[in-house]
Parts: C-alpha cells; structure tokens; sequence
C-alpha cells in the first residue's frame, strides 16, 4: 500500500508554502520576461531573420540631410567614430534597423582611417598604422550616403552589403569637406558595414536566454513538486536518516505528542530540530554526535 504523507502535518504545510512562493515568482519572472521579449524584440528579430531589404524609396523620402561644408566644427567630445550603434542615431524602418542594401553608383572618396585614428594621406605607412576603415558613397533611393567599411573589406559596385544605417560621425563629416566639393548634399545617415551592432544588442539577447533557462528550470522544479511532493527539499532531506514517510512520521508524531519546545522558526523535539526557512523547513537531529548516526524512530 502507497504511503501518504499526512497533510495537515508542519512538514507538508512548509512544503505548499515552498511551492507557492516558486509559483509566484516563476508568475512574475514570466511577466518579466514577456514585457523584456517585447522591448528587445527587433534585437530577437535580427538574430532570427538577419538583414531585411532596406526600402530605398522610403528611406530617401523620409532620411534628413546634411550638407558638407569646410566651416563644419564637430563637437569635440563626439568627434570619435563609434564601435557600436546608438538606437536613438539610428534609421528604423517599422522595427527593423538591420538592413542588406545594394550598393548602386559606389563612388570612392578618398576618406580612410588609420587604426591609430588618423585621416590617411599619401604619406602614412600603412604597414606600421594599417587602414581601419574607409568612407566611400552609396545611392540609396536617389540619395547619396556614406558607407562605412573596413579597411581590408573590398565592396564593389552592384554588391549586395549588410549594416546598420545610423547617423554620421560628425569626424567624418568635418573630414569630408576635404575630399568632396563643398555644398555636397548627403544623408544625415550612414551605412555602417562593419559588422557592429546596437550598443545593447548582446547583453540583451544573453540575458533574454537567461530568463529562458532560469523559467525552464522553474518550470521543472514546479511540476516536480505538484506531481511529487516527496521530492520537495523539505522532505528530500529526510532520505538520509531513512525512509522518508516514515521518518516524515516520526517527526510529525513528536511534534503532536506535546513535548516539543517552540519558537517563531523553530520546533525542538526530543530527536529532531526543525527550523522554518524561506522556501522549505530544514530538519535536524536534535544531539551532538561525532561520525554517522543510525534512524532510530521515536517512540512515545
């Protein structure tokens, strides 16, 4: 005959405490982790589908522009060009900010970087200071934009290329007045090929996996113990003075039988010490002993 544990008993009450207080927080860790899916969803969705075609029409339509000038002075503290896009200085199209281009009319100007950071001339080794990234322009819907590349990366014209398109380092808007004529209208945006992302797209995306395998282990803790009490911790301790129903027993049995000392979180009993915890009750016997000790169930 299968054994039942007594559910009015202190061991069992502790145990449906334990479950509902994980079965609250996996509610609102859920809750969490839904409202968190839907703010990093285009995050989600670039890792799942990758670059989407940039409509070229809407994005000369809707682009604002810059015009090239020599009097151009960039704000000292953002005249950097950045490893990462910004999602406020980026150009979004519905919920998408990651997009393959086909690179038409590419005009090369002469713009390019040294690892070091500094503007290529005729006379830089680039053998000690190599070109890190150069600047070439794109027509995108009938507007001209900047393209962002690596320095060793060849694009060509016609080529399909996939990037982020986010606003002009004001660095390189300064520069360019020296390798294209002044007035020149451009887009206030451009393409970064470089293969960066937003400035939260990683740490994001990890700690959306992270919720995944914390609510998956949740989720097997919980149907554990609904569907088995017994493995609950605070009757999974109990294997190891014996049979857990009857040691369960025992305990509950000292602590009817009156000759208990109590407190707010704790429960003495001639052979056991029970103290209250935030998710389960932990349970010891109650002596000093030395070595390893053999059950011995009490008896009244």
């Amino acid at each position: 005959m299968k054994q039942q544990l007594d559910k009015s008993g202190v061991l069992y009450k502790s145990m449906l405490r334990g479950r509902t207080k994980l079965t609250v927080i996996f509610v609102l860790l859920f809750v969490l982790f839904c409202v968190y899916t839907v703010d990093i969803l285009p995050y989600l969705e670039k890792k799942a589908i990758g670059a989407v075609p940039l409509d070229a029409v809407a994005y000369a339509e809707t682009a604002e522009t810059v015009v090239v000038s020599e009097s151009f002075e960039p704000d000292k503290n953002l005249a950097k060009i950045y490893g990462y896009a910004q999602p406020e200085q980026s150009y979004w199209e519905a919920d998408r900010y990651f997009f393959s281009v086909n690179l038409e009319s590419l005009e090369n100007t002469g713009l390019a970087y040294t690892a070091s950071g500094a503007v290529l001339t005729a006379d830089t080794d680039t053998e000690a200071d190599p070109v890190a990234v150069k600047v070439d322009f794109v027509d995108i819907g009938g507007l001209k934009t900047a393209v962002l590349s690596m320095g060793d990366a060849e694009i060509t014209e016609g080529m399909i290329s996939d990037g982020i398109l986010t606003e002009i380092s004001p660095l390189i808007l300064d520069n360019l007045a020296d390798f294209v004529p002044e007035g020149e209208i451009i887009s206030k945006y451009m393409l970064d090929v470089r293969g960066i992302d937003m400035s939260s797209e990683f740490s994001d995306t990890v700690t959306w996996f992270a919720l995944i395998v914390v609510l998956i282990f949740l989720i097997a803790k919980l149907v554990l113990y609904y569907l088995r009490p017994i493995k609950h911790p605070t009757y999974k301790q109990l294997e190891k003075y014996g049979e857990v129903h009857m040691v369960a027993q025992d305990i509950e049995t000292q602590i009817r039988a009156g000759t208990e000392e109590a407190s707010k979180n704790e429960i003495r009993t001639p052979d056991w010490i029970i103290t209250k915890r935030s998710f389960y009750h932990k349970v010891e016997k109650n002596f000093t002993a030395k070595g390893s000790f053999k059950y011995t169930p009490y008896e009244k």
